[in-house]
Order: structure tokens, then sequence, then C-alpha cells
């Protein structure tokens, strides 16, 4: 297994060369890529467990072909042929009672709305159920590009997405922060 432990402004990371985050600015993420051999679910607990710069960590969620291109783009080692294992993403299949293309969500819950399959993907190829979503070259080393693939439950490494979080409407702000404000009065007047 080939990782290096890395603490950066309170950021863990289970990665390569040590390098910090790349910011996309088109949707104000962060990604970083973990090359690691394991499980879709201790990936999502490792990804889950790490934040950057206040943004917490996740399995990326991949909704537009801008940000599959800057995935691309930033980690070009995603482009390995998926018979190598590819990435994991943060896509999986929560309902399995359909078909293989159905029933797809995103860690985060987002509408699962775009795709960018291989193709005759999803297939379930695996002689079973294949509930995850991982990210490879799909034409073999021609032009190296990057599609998705249902697979299992194993891959090279995963990509990390560090979403900033939610931040409070502007009333709820004005009421924590009186709130703060009453209480540390009241806390002056009884010493």
């Amino acid at each position: 297994m080939n990782t290096k432990l890395t603490t950066l402004c309170g950021f863990l990371s289970l990665g390569t060369a040590f390098a910090l985050p790349i910011y996309n600015p088109a949707n104000g993420h962060y990604y970083d890529i973990v090359d690691a051999s394991m499980s879709w679910d201790a990936a999502r607990a490792q990804a889950e467990g790490t934040s950057y710069l206040g943004h917490s960590g996740h399995l990326a969620t991949i909704t537009s072909d801008s940000e599959n291109d800057f995935i691309v783009a930033n980690f070009p080692q995603v482009t390995v042929p998926k018979e190598l294992g590819g990435y994991m993403l943060g896509g999986y299949q929560a309902d399995t009672s359909g078909t293989s293309a159905e029933g797809w969500a995103w860690v985060t819950g987002e509408a699962f709305s775009y795709t960018n399959w291989s193709g005759g993907e999803p297939n379930d190829f695996e002689g079973g159920p294949e509930n995850y979503l991982s990210i490879h070259d799909y034409l073999l080393g021609a032009n190296p590009t990057a599609a998705w693939n249902d697979g299992g439950n194993f891959s090279n490494g995963y990509i990390i997405e560090f979403s900033p979080t939610t931040v409070p409407e502007a009333g709820s702000t004005m009421l924590l922060l009186s709130m703060t404000l009453a209480g540390l009065s009241f806390a002056r007047r009884r010493k």
C-alpha cells in the first residue's frame, strides 16, 4: 500500500506526494485523491472523517461534465483501465431491487441526475450486483479519458471532495449572536 500520512491545517490525508487538495473555482470545493486499496465502506469512512480549511470531506460526487473534466485534468491517474480497478466515487446503489441502472444515490443526498457511464455500464458484470461507483479510463489508453463503472466493493483508491459546510441564514445567525450576548451578560451579572 502506497500511503503517506499528512497533517496540515487540520487536514488528515492518506494520499500521495504530500500535495494539498486542489480548488475548483466553478463550485468552491476542494478535491484530493487517495491511492490506497480498500473497500468502498472504508473509503467512505476515511473521507467523511477528514476536513480541509473547514470544509467537510466525503467521497466525490460528480454532478456535471465540468466537474468530471476538472477531476480528470487534475488527477490523471483516474484514467487507469477499469481492469486495474479505477478510483471510487461517492455513488452507490441504494436500492438494488431494480435494474443495474436504477436506485443510484450520492453519499451527500444530492440528486443523481448527471451520469457519465462508460459504454455498456452499469451492467452488474461480475456475476452479481456491482453497487459502487468508480471512475476509470474507458478508451483503454487510446486517448485516456474517464467515465464511470458500477463496480464491486474494492478499488485502487478514492477521490475526496471537500464541500463548504452549510452557513446559517442571516436571521439564524443574528438569533444565535443575540442568545450568546444575552448569556454573557447574564454570566457577568452573576459574578
